[in-house]
């Protein structure tokens, strides 16, 4: 089963008012979010068209809320340069960002893209 079908997930997105077809546009990976104390820890991160979700993932192989954002929200996205994984998501909203590890990279550029993101090269995250 993908993941974004899991029950928990689709209720999670459902929650926020979207609804999931077979030609709504989600993207999803398992990623590794590094915290101010540079701890690293698996999460599962969830992007529609107008939400952004990091999710903590559980035993029984579902999963829960740990943040969430608003696509709208995002100010930019820093990209290492020299590193395949590392990037930034920086919010304009709030003086935050998620530092990430995404295996999907590129794909998820793509994705931002598509709602004309600023997606900027960065060398201080090598």
């Amino acid at each position: 089963m993908d993941v974004i079908h899991t029950p928990s997930v689709v209720r999670l997105i459902q929650a926020y008012g979207e609804e999931i077809k077979p030609t709504t546009p989600i993207f999803s990976d398992e990623i590794i979010r590094i915290n101010s104390r540079q701890e690293r820890k698996v999460r599962l991160l969830v992007v529609t068209r107008t939400n952004l979700f990091i999710c903590v993932p559980k035993p029984d192989k579902e999963y829960s809320e740990k943040s969430h954002y608003k696509v709208n929200d995002i100010f930019k996205v820093e990209v290492a340069m020299h590193n395949s994984l590392l990037l930034n998501i920086n919010f304009n909203k709030q003086s935050h960002s998620e530092l990430i590890e995404c295996f999907k990279r590129t794909k998820l550029m793509l994705y931002f893209k598509r709602f004309n993101k600023v997606i900027e090269k960065v060398d201080q995250y090598a």
